[in-house]
Protein backbone atom coordinates (compact mmCIF):
# COMPACT_ATOMS: atom_id res chain seq x y z
CA UNK A 1 0.00 0.00 0.00
CA UNK A 2 1.48 3.76 -1.09
CA UNK A 3 1.71 6.07 1.98
CA UNK A 4 -0.05 8.95 1.62
CA UNK A 5 1.77 11.68 0.77
CA UNK A 6 1.38 15.35 2.26
CA UNK A 7 -0.19 18.03 1.12
CA UNK A 8 1.30 20.43 -1.65
CA UNK A 9 -0.97 23.33 0.26
CA UNK A 10 0.04 24.91 3.55
CA UNK A 11 -1.41 24.40 6.62
CA UNK A 12 -1.08 27.47 8.09
CA UNK A 13 -4.72 29.21 9.13
CA UNK A 14 -5.28 31.94 6.72
CA UNK A 15 -6.69 35.16 7.20
CA UNK A 16 -9.01 37.18 4.37
CA UNK A 17 -7.82 41.05 3.77
CA UNK A 18 -10.80 42.33 5.23
CA UNK A 19 -9.38 40.07 8.60
CA UNK A 20 -5.65 42.43 7.89
CA UNK A 21 -7.84 45.28 7.30
CA UNK A 22 -9.52 45.19 10.45
CA UNK A 23 -6.01 44.25 12.21
CA UNK A 24 -4.12 47.47 11.10
CA UNK A 25 -7.58 49.41 11.80
CA UNK A 26 -8.15 48.13 15.60
CA UNK A 27 -4.47 48.65 16.19
CA UNK A 28 -4.36 52.16 14.76
CA UNK A 29 -7.36 53.31 16.59
CA UNK A 30 -5.45 51.86 20.10
CA UNK A 31 -2.56 53.39 18.92
CA UNK A 32 -4.13 57.11 18.54
CA UNK A 33 -6.39 56.57 21.70
CA UNK A 34 -3.17 55.76 23.63
CA UNK A 35 -1.65 58.22 23.14
CA UNK A 36 -4.67 60.67 23.43
CA UNK A 37 -4.98 58.86 26.73
CA UNK A 38 -1.42 59.74 27.48
CA UNK A 39 -1.81 63.55 26.66
CA UNK A 40 -4.68 63.52 29.25
CA UNK A 41 -2.60 61.71 32.03
CA UNK A 42 -4.59 58.74 31.67
CA UNK A 43 -1.83 56.26 30.52
CA UNK A 44 1.48 55.66 30.87
CA UNK A 45 4.33 56.79 28.36
CA UNK A 46 5.55 52.76 28.16
CA UNK A 47 1.83 52.02 26.65
CA UNK A 48 2.06 54.90 24.30
CA UNK A 49 5.18 53.22 23.18
CA UNK A 50 3.87 49.98 23.15
CA UNK A 51 0.76 50.16 21.05
CA UNK A 52 2.87 52.43 18.43
CA UNK A 53 5.30 49.59 18.36
CA UNK A 54 2.58 47.35 17.55
CA UNK A 55 0.63 49.16 14.96
CA UNK A 56 3.84 49.66 13.33
CA UNK A 57 5.12 46.16 13.48
CA UNK A 58 1.78 45.01 12.12
CA UNK A 59 1.89 47.53 8.96
CA UNK A 60 5.66 46.52 8.83
CA UNK A 61 4.67 42.61 8.52
CA UNK A 62 1.92 43.06 6.01
CA UNK A 63 4.22 45.10 3.48
CA UNK A 64 6.53 43.06 3.44
CA UNK A 65 5.21 39.63 4.28
CA UNK A 66 8.38 39.20 5.93
CA UNK A 67 8.94 36.18 8.92
CA UNK A 68 8.74 36.75 12.36
CA UNK A 69 12.70 36.47 12.64
CA UNK A 70 12.47 39.37 10.34
CA UNK A 71 10.77 41.18 13.23
CA UNK A 72 12.95 39.92 16.08
CA UNK A 73 16.03 40.38 13.80
CA UNK A 74 15.92 43.98 12.16
CA UNK A 75 17.97 46.80 13.95
CA UNK A 76 17.20 50.43 13.70
CA UNK A 77 19.55 50.35 10.99
CA UNK A 78 18.39 47.86 9.03
CA UNK A 79 16.47 50.69 7.16
CA UNK A 80 17.54 52.96 5.00
CA UNK A 81 17.05 55.01 1.78
CA UNK A 82 18.04 53.37 -1.71
CA UNK A 83 17.49 55.50 -5.08
CA UNK A 84 14.11 57.26 -3.08
CA UNK A 85 12.90 54.24 -1.83
CA UNK A 86 12.47 53.97 1.67
CA UNK A 87 14.12 50.64 2.49
CA UNK A 88 14.41 47.88 5.07
CA UNK A 89 16.93 45.05 4.83
CA UNK A 90 15.32 42.01 6.53
CA UNK A 91 17.53 38.79 7.60
CA UNK A 92 16.03 35.89 5.97
CA UNK A 93 16.67 31.60 5.89
CA UNK A 94 20.42 31.07 4.54
CA UNK A 95 23.85 31.82 5.58
CA UNK A 96 24.41 33.93 8.73
CA UNK A 97 24.07 38.06 7.54
CA UNK A 98 22.12 37.38 4.29
CA UNK A 99 19.56 39.98 4.30
CA UNK A 100 16.48 41.04 1.69
CA UNK A 101 16.08 44.26 0.75
CA UNK A 102 12.05 45.63 0.97
CA UNK A 103 10.81 48.66 -0.12
CA UNK A 104 8.81 50.54 2.55
CA UNK A 105 5.75 52.04 1.49
CA UNK A 106 5.02 55.55 2.96
CA UNK A 107 1.91 53.92 4.75
CA UNK A 108 4.38 51.98 6.73
CA UNK A 109 6.67 54.35 7.13
CA UNK A 110 4.77 56.55 8.44
CA UNK A 111 3.91 54.18 11.35
CA UNK A 112 7.63 53.18 11.52
CA UNK A 113 8.25 56.96 12.41
CA UNK A 114 5.83 57.31 14.58
CA UNK A 115 7.06 54.17 16.89
CA UNK A 116 10.88 55.59 16.30
CA UNK A 117 10.05 58.98 17.79
CA UNK A 118 8.84 57.53 20.94
CA UNK A 119 11.58 53.92 20.63
CA UNK A 120 14.40 56.72 21.16
CA UNK A 121 17.03 57.07 17.72
CA UNK A 122 19.51 54.71 19.13
CA UNK A 123 20.84 51.67 17.90
CA UNK A 124 20.10 48.14 18.65
CA UNK A 125 16.83 46.23 17.96
CA UNK A 126 14.40 47.92 16.17
CA UNK A 127 10.86 46.38 17.45
CA UNK A 128 12.69 46.43 21.40
CA UNK A 129 11.21 45.83 25.26
CA UNK A 130 11.36 48.68 27.66
CA UNK A 131 14.58 47.12 28.53
CA UNK A 132 16.39 47.27 25.54
CA UNK A 133 15.85 43.35 24.07
CA UNK A 134 14.63 42.59 20.91
CA UNK A 135 10.80 40.87 21.14
CA UNK A 136 10.93 37.42 21.31
CA UNK A 137 8.51 34.76 19.26
CA UNK A 138 6.13 34.40 21.83
CA UNK A 139 5.42 38.18 22.60
CA UNK A 140 4.87 38.90 18.86
CA UNK A 141 2.92 35.47 18.57
CA UNK A 142 0.63 37.02 21.55
CA UNK A 143 0.23 40.21 20.43
CA UNK A 144 -0.37 38.81 16.97
CA UNK A 145 -3.78 36.82 18.92
CA UNK A 146 -4.88 40.18 21.07
CA UNK A 147 -5.22 42.18 17.73
CA UNK A 148 -6.59 39.73 15.91
CA UNK A 149 -9.17 38.68 19.51
CA UNK A 150 -9.83 42.66 19.73
CA UNK A 151 -10.20 43.56 15.93
CA UNK A 152 -13.08 40.55 15.65
CA UNK A 153 -11.46 38.02 13.62
CA UNK A 154 -13.20 34.94 13.82
CA UNK A 155 -10.62 32.31 14.08
CA UNK A 156 -8.43 34.50 16.64
CA UNK A 157 -7.20 31.98 18.37
CA UNK A 158 -6.05 29.53 15.32
CA UNK A 159 -3.93 32.23 13.76
CA UNK A 160 -0.17 32.48 13.99
CA UNK A 161 2.32 35.65 13.33
CA UNK A 162 2.78 33.25 9.57
CA UNK A 163 -0.90 33.55 9.30
CA UNK A 164 -0.18 37.27 7.98
CA UNK A 165 2.75 36.42 5.72
CA UNK A 166 0.29 33.73 4.40
CA UNK A 167 -2.37 35.47 3.75
CA UNK A 168 -0.65 38.43 2.14
CA UNK A 169 1.08 36.39 -0.12
CA UNK A 170 -2.44 34.68 -0.83
CA UNK A 171 -4.22 37.82 -1.24
CA UNK A 172 -1.19 39.08 -4.35
CA UNK A 173 -1.71 36.47 -6.58
CA UNK A 174 -5.12 36.05 -6.02
CA UNK A 175 -4.33 39.97 -7.64
CA UNK A 176 -3.19 38.72 -10.32
CA UNK A 177 0.63 40.06 -9.12
CA UNK A 178 2.97 37.97 -11.40
CA UNK A 179 4.70 34.35 -8.92
CA UNK A 180 7.80 35.38 -9.50
CA UNK A 181 7.15 39.11 -8.04
CA UNK A 182 5.56 37.45 -4.93
CA UNK A 183 8.54 35.12 -4.96
CA UNK A 184 11.46 38.07 -4.90
CA UNK A 185 8.94 39.17 -1.88
CA UNK A 186 9.10 36.81 0.23
CA UNK A 187 12.39 35.71 -0.84
CA UNK A 188 11.49 31.87 -1.81
CA UNK A 189 14.59 30.19 -3.58
CA UNK A 190 12.18 27.48 -5.28
CA UNK A 191 8.82 29.48 -7.13
CA UNK A 192 6.96 25.75 -6.47
CA UNK A 193 7.22 27.29 -2.35
CA UNK A 194 4.97 30.34 -3.29
CA UNK A 195 2.97 28.54 -5.93
CA UNK A 196 1.80 26.62 -2.39
CA UNK A 197 -0.17 29.95 -1.55
CA UNK A 198 -1.73 30.39 -5.01
CA UNK A 199 -3.02 26.34 -4.76
CA UNK A 200 -4.51 27.02 -1.58
CA UNK A 201 -6.65 30.06 -3.10
CA UNK A 202 -7.68 28.26 -6.02
CA UNK A 203 -8.65 25.31 -3.92
CA UNK A 204 -10.87 26.82 -1.89
CA UNK A 205 -12.58 28.72 -4.82
CA UNK A 206 -13.17 26.10 -6.71
CA UNK A 207 -14.52 23.96 -3.66
CA UNK A 208 -17.89 21.97 -4.48
CA UNK A 209 -18.76 22.65 -1.24
CA UNK A 210 -20.30 26.20 -2.17
CA UNK A 211 -22.66 24.33 -5.12
CA UNK A 212 -23.32 21.39 -2.46
CA UNK A 213 -24.88 24.22 -0.22
CA UNK A 214 -26.31 26.24 -2.80
CA UNK A 215 -28.39 23.27 -4.27
CA UNK A 216 -29.55 22.17 -1.08
CA UNK A 217 -30.14 25.49 0.37
CA UNK A 218 -32.50 25.49 -2.88
CA UNK A 219 -33.95 22.12 -1.69
CA UNK A 220 -33.98 22.85 1.55
CA UNK A 221 -36.81 26.28 0.22
CA UNK A 222 -38.40 24.29 -2.01
CA UNK A 223 -40.05 22.23 1.14
CA UNK A 224 -40.11 24.44 3.43
CA UNK A 225 -43.69 25.50 3.17
CA UNK A 226 -44.66 21.16 4.30
CA UNK A 227 -43.21 21.48 7.67
CA UNK A 228 -44.67 24.82 8.37
CA UNK A 229 -47.38 23.55 10.09
CA UNK A 230 -45.56 21.63 12.16
CA UNK A 231 -43.56 24.74 13.02
CA UNK A 232 -46.26 26.79 13.59
CA UNK A 233 -48.01 24.58 15.69
CA UNK A 234 -45.21 24.58 18.57
CA UNK A 235 -44.74 27.99 18.30
CA UNK A 236 -48.36 28.13 19.44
Amino acid sequence: MERAQPSSLSTTRGLAKADMDRMLAWAKAEADKTAAAHEDGRAAASRVRDSARAYAMLCLVVVTACRVGGVIESRLSSLGWDTGHRVIDLPVKGPAGKTLRLAVPPYASAALDRYITLRGGDEGPLFRTDTGRPLDQPAIFRKIREIARKAGVPHWDAISPHSLRHAVATYLLSEGVELHVVQDLLGHADPRTTRRYDKEQSALNRSPAYKLGQAFAQGEAAHESDFRDDVEAVAK
